[in-house]
């Protein structure tokens, strides 16, 4: 027989185990470092720990090996640290604790003073995560980070820097920031002494030339710039210079002279001042020779001058710089004594040639303060008499052409030139005594010009007409010679004459041609500015002309009588409605009217025959019988019965007959179309 034998095996697997072995903050406070392990397991584990936003998560591997794995929390008091791994949780809690900050300056002392510019700072600080020095709220220093809790008593961690102090009180002050946002704030006061600025000025002295100032200078406790001011010519002028303790020289060119004040100032408050008197030297000079008013023949002069103590000095000759003379200061001449000119190391002399006539030769000088010396002297050179005159043309001649044949005569002349209408021309022809020349068309001025040999002018000159045979000078195509209305405008159109029609005036108006619109006007009419009397204009265009017109600005398109007049602008019957309104004609003057023109004798209200003006009983009925007074048989006066008595006999006696009522009705209505059909006309 055979059997089977089964078995059934069940695996089991071991549990898995995450193990922490420890968790510890470092000494900076702000790592945790976890070592663990698994057992029976390979593969990641993953942490969550407390945090400020609630829970943080990582992962790290872990298997049968002890590893170690880092957290940085950002929370404080007791951290819950927890590893998950498949089949198992492990968790461990960690106490970070807030680290107490410490810090101080230890030196300078509170209210602290000093006259020196910079200081040293020595300050302690411990478990900070960052931390400056600030002064009067400026930082000028930071503090490198450190978390260590060593020496909190303040024996370890001590530093120091440098800082500069402006003048007055400042506030020093030390600031840290630590763990969890702690902070601590140290402060003290420190005052900084202004120091004592000087300027001294050593000495202030003139050049021997007299043209500068060397000013020698030095300063106490300041470094910079001296800014200078001193009086000038135009007030003030300023200058700068360096200054330190060392002794230092600058120069000051014054253009002034007397009492010059000199003023330093430094750092915009100190200053330093000093007077220097200069004097200006006397300006010496004068012409020697010739005298004045010398009278000479020859062109050659010989001039004899003294002159000293000048900056600057001219010969002129008749206003003209003839020589410089430079500058000269010589100490042996400055006593000024015209008596010394004669000498002949004192003098000096120089040539000059002098044209014919008045010539004045000057000496000026200028001294060192602007004074100025002037010496002159007059002297003539005889000059020869002199003449021009034009021979031919005589004065006011015409001529046909452009060209002038000219005679003259010159006595001692020493050049001469022709002249038309004062523009200089050459001649075509030049002998001794008569040229041709080209002068143009016109009526010109022809002159001679002559000059004597001193350069003084004469002339001598004629009027002649020169008439352009061709000329055409408004450039309408008619000469000037047939042109009897020069000036024409241009591109104007213009009739044998020369004339254009904005030139002439047929009809002897006052309007030229080309603005008339109402030519052949009769002579001695007034017109408008159109050129047209009232006889030749119809203003209002109603076919009558203005001069009979007796209704002027009648409306357009409206019928008029031989006067000029529409019925809107009549009232034939004086009652004061104008006959296209009228719908009574030929009232009764005086009559009082109404709005259509009507007077009472005119109406008939009821429309009964009888007009109101003798109508007694207004407002009948239509189609009543009424008597003469506009009332019916029962309502007369002198009837006093019944009128239902006598109805039937009166209609019996006015059968076939129409009665007045109806007779007066349809007279109404005749009325009131004619006067419907005189309005539909006007319109």
């Amino acid at each position: 027989t055979n059997s089977t034998l089964s078995y059934q095996f069940q695996y089991t697997p071991p549990p898995t185990n995450l193990i922490i072995y420890s968790a510890n903050l470092n000494s900076e406070n702000d790592r945790i470092s976890v070592v663990y392990s698994s057992e029976n397991y390979s593969g990641y584990v993953y942490w969550m720990y407390d945090s400020l936003n609630g829970t943080s998560t990582s992962a790290s591997y872990a298997n049968s090996y002890v590893r170690t794995t880092n957290f940085y929390p950002s929370t404080y008091g007791v951290i819950q640290i927890c590893g998950s791994i498949s089949g198992d949780i492990t968790c461990v809690n960690v106490t970070r604790n807030v680290r107490p900050l410490y810090g101080e300056i230890d030196y300078p002392s509170n209210n602290f003073s000093t006259s020196s510019s910079s200081i040293y700072v020595n300050y302690f600080a411990e478990n900070y995560s960052s931390g400056v020095l600030e002064i009067n709220n400026q930082t000028f220093h930071y503090l490198q980070s450190t978390n260590s809790n060593n020496g909190s008593n303040g024996s370890n961690g001590s530093n120091a820097t440098f800082v500069n102090l402006p003048v007055g009180w400042s506030t020093l002050c030390l600031k840290l920031t630590g763990d969890n946002g702690t902070t601590l704030t140290d402060c003290i006061q420190i005052h900084r002494q202004a120091p004592v600025e000087r300027l001294i000025i050593d000495s202030a002295t003139i050049s021997t030339n007299n043209d500068y100032i060397t000013l020698r200078y030095h300063t106490e406790n300041y470094s910079g710039y001296v800014n200078w001011e001193y009086d000038s010519s135009s007030g003030t002028s300023s200058s700068s210079s360096y200054a330190n303790s060392y002794i230092r020289t600058t120069y000051l060119y014054p253009s002034t002279f007397g009492v010059i004040q000199i003023c330093g100032t430094i750092d915009n408050s100190t200053n330093e001042c000093v007077s220097v008197n200069r004097t200006a030297r006397m300006v010496e000079g004068g012409i020697i020779s010739p005298t004045n008013n010398t009278t000479m023949y020859s062109a050659y002069l010989s001039v004899s001058y003294y002159a000293n103590n000048y900056s600057n000095g001219m010969i002129y000759l008749d206003g003209s710089n003839y020589s410089s003379l430079g500058s000269n200061f010589e100490e042996n001449n400055s006593s000024g004594n015209s008596s010394n000119w004669g000498d002949v190391e004192n003098t000096t002399s120089f040539g000059v040639y002098i044209p014919y006539g008045f010539s004045t030769i000057c000496l000026e000088l200028v001294g060192e303060d602007g004074t100025q010396l002037s010496d002159c002297i007059t002297v003539e050179r005889y000059v020869p008499p002199h003449s021009v005159s034009i021979t031919y043309p005589s004065n006011g001649v015409s001529f046909t052409g452009q060209y002038l044949n000219l005679s003259y005569t010159l006595e001692n002349s020493s050049s001469h030139h022709f002249t038309v209408d004062g523009t200089s021309i050459a001649p075509t022809g030049n002998n001794t005594n008569a040229v041709q020349l080209n002068v143009g068309f016109g009526n010109l001025n022809v002159c001679v010009v002559s000059y004597d040999y001193a350069g003084t002018e004469f002339s001598d000159c004629v009027t002649v007409n020169m008439i352009d045979p061709n000329a055409d000078s408004d450039s309408d195509g008619v000469i000037d010679t047939s042109d009897l209305c020069p000036n024409t405008m241009p591109n104007e159109s213009v009739n044998n004459n020369g004339c254009s029609t904005s030139q002439l005036d047929t009809d002897s108006d006052g309007v030229t041609d080309n603005l008339d619109i109402c030519p052949n006007t009769q002579m001695g009419s007034s017109v408008d500015t159109n050129g047209c009397a009232a006889y030749q204009r119809d203003t209002d265009g109603d076919g009558v002309m203005d001069n009979l017109d007796t209704c002027p600005s009648t409306p357009v398109n409206s019928v008029v009588d031989a006067y000029g007049c529409a019925n809107s602008q009549t009232d034939a019957d004086n009652d004061g409605v104008m006959d296209n309104l009228d719908l009574c004609p030929n009232t009764v003057v005086g009559s009082q009217v109404n709005a259509d023109g009507c007077a009472p004798s005119q109406l008939d209200s009821d429309s009964d025959g009888i007009v109101d003006s003798f109508d007694q009983c207004p407002g009948t009925p239509v189609g009543t019988v009424v008597d003469l007074t506009g009332c019916a048989p029962s309502t007369n006066g002198s009837n006093n019965g019944s009128s239902s008595g006598n109805s039937t006999g009166d209609d019996s006696d006015s059968s076939g007959l129409p009665s007045i009522g109806v007779i007066g009705t349809l007279g109404a209505i005749a009325v009131g179309f004619v006067a419907v059909i005189r309005r539909e006309q006007e319109e």
